[in-house]
């Protein structure tokens, strides 16, 4: 069993030139957490071209300095859905739009979040 989250409240639409970082007020604390399973949905993609979105982990919210990888999702040229479990985190988690070649697309993260043992 785990506990429901969303990077957003909503499907995102992003555009414009990657890297498209998710604004820091949005980072989502997961500190009491040992991983995660995470569903990227790509819906509305316009143009031609790929996106490729990255979950970021990081100790701290407060600046743009210190975050790291913690998962990469395949590149899409079409609405897609991906999943992929999620280990190594850090306190605070949010996406980022590391490869835009769309007009635009909408993008929504959610998933569960898990402890492990006690």
């Amino acid at each position: 069993m785990g506990v429901p989250f969303q990077l957003s409240h909503e499907p995102v639409l992003v555009s414009g030139t990657a890297p498209i970082m998710q604004p820091l007020h949005e980072a989502i604390d997961v500190g009491r957490y040992d991983d995660l399973e995470a569903l990227l949905a790509i819906t509305g993609p316009t143009g031609s071209g790929e996106i490729q979105v990255e979950i970021m982990t990081s100790m701290q919210k407060d600046s743009e300095n210190g975050w790291v990888p913690a998962a990469a999702f395949t590149r899409a040229t079409a609405e897609s859905q991906e999943k992929r479990f999620v280990t190594g985190l850090l306190r605070y988690i949010r996406y980022r739009v590391t490869a835009m070649t769309l007009t635009s697309a909408r993008i929504l993260i959610s998933g569960m979040l898990h402890t492990r043992g006690g």
